[in-house]
């Protein structure tokens, strides 16, 4: 019970900070009056270039990302890369855990584990997706422009200025492909058990649950939304600033068209401590049920033009084990460091 409550502590703090840091960053705190000689005036600020429809090349490097899933809880590092040009915008994402399993706290009776085909790699994931512009408009905005900070810690306050400007709407389809290799609880029901040497009178336990890796590669099929642009101003006393905006909004049909699930050598001696030998049992999973069918929604938000933060959530239904709602709900949550450079 102890540890249910910690990890839910772990996770409510993680995602209450992300969300804290996307939306100071998306609402910067304005001052219109500085309290000093240096006064800044809206209308000071002179826009020397716009673009509502930018090109850019962006990369990310780990930070933090947390995994939540009733058969899985990983913490990971994502690594990854974005580039637009034209109408077209190509994600792809790599994601390994740090850590294998966080908790156990979800099973009444701990799973059965031991080697697998994988050893001890840990799970990883391979996104890339591939989306299309079908529609854009631009809108009234505002390009907000970082001055300065004054104080520190609690007390810093980071000073910006604003000027009227335009960005871009936008509307995607998506198509992309998932691949890797992840933990999965299966029931004990579905196993075909081989004995590979089972000394005479002694009969193999089935246990209730059990944990191993599965290999699946999946489709995805969607839409996505978001806004951009980016601009660059002279602000008199302060020089040469710039802004950017890159927010996506997506949600995806996820098809599972292959999957393989590793079988599972234990030894009863971990069970059974009266054997003199090593006596292995075969648990094959292969023969549980699939669901081939789920869906996915998140948010992005990355650094398109200089160095930053790449922020994302995403949740949903993914597909593997068959089981209820719960047993295949999925949440991610990733921060990363990112840089990025506009293209002509």
């Amino acid at each position: 019970m102890k540890k249910n409550i910690y990890t839910g502590m772990l996770l409510l703090f993680i995602t209450h900070a992300s969300f804290a840091q996307v939306k100071s960053q998306m609402k910067p705190q304005v001052k219109s009056k500085i309290k000093s000689k240096e006064q800044i005036k809206e209308k000071e600020s002179i826009i020397t270039l716009e673009n509502f429809n930018p090109n850019f090349l962006a990369g990310h490097i780990p930070f933090l990302g947390f995994d939540f899933s009733p058969s899985s809880s990983t913490i990971f590092a994502n690594f990854g890369v974005k580039l637009k040009k034209g109408d077209f915008f190509l994600d792809a994402e790599y994601n390994i855990a740090y850590v294998n399993q966080l908790e156990e706290f979800y099973y009444n009776i701990p799973p059965t584990t031991a080697n697998s085909i994988y050893g001890d790699k840990s799970p990883q994931h391979f996104n890339l997706t591939l989306s299309y512009i079908i529609l854009k408009k631009e809108r009234e905005t505002k390009a907000y422009f970082f001055l300065k900070q004054t104080g520190y810690g609690k007390s810093a306050v980071r000073w910006f200025t604003s000027a009227p400007s335009k960005e871009s709407l936008f509307l995607m389809i998506d198509l992309g492909m998932r691949k890797g290799f992840s933990q999965v609880q299966c029931s004990g029901k579905e196993l075909t058990i081989e004995k590979l040497v089972e000394p005479d009178g002694f009969m193999a336990p089935t246990p209730e649950k059990i944990r191993t890796m599965m290999d699946y590669t999946m489709l995805q099929a969607g839409i996505s939304f978001g806004k951009m642009g980016y601009w660059e101003a002279d602000i008199p006393k302060y020089g040469f600033r710039r802004s950017e905006r890159f927010i996506r909004y997506y949600a995806d049909l996820l098809i599972l068209v292959g999957s393989s699930i590793d079988p599972v050598y234990n030894d009863e001696r971990t069970t059974n401590t009266s054997l003199e030998h090593a006596v292995y049992t075969k648990y094959d999973l292969n023969n549980s049920k699939r669901s081939k069918f789920g869906f996915c929604i998140g948010a992005t938000r990355n650094s398109i033009s200089k160095f930053g933060f790449q922020e994302g959530l995403e949740m949903g239904y993914i597909p593997g084990i068959k089981g209820t709602f719960k047993s295949n709900f999925a949440l991610s949550l990733t921060t990363s460091f990112s840089i990025g450079k506009i293209l002509e």
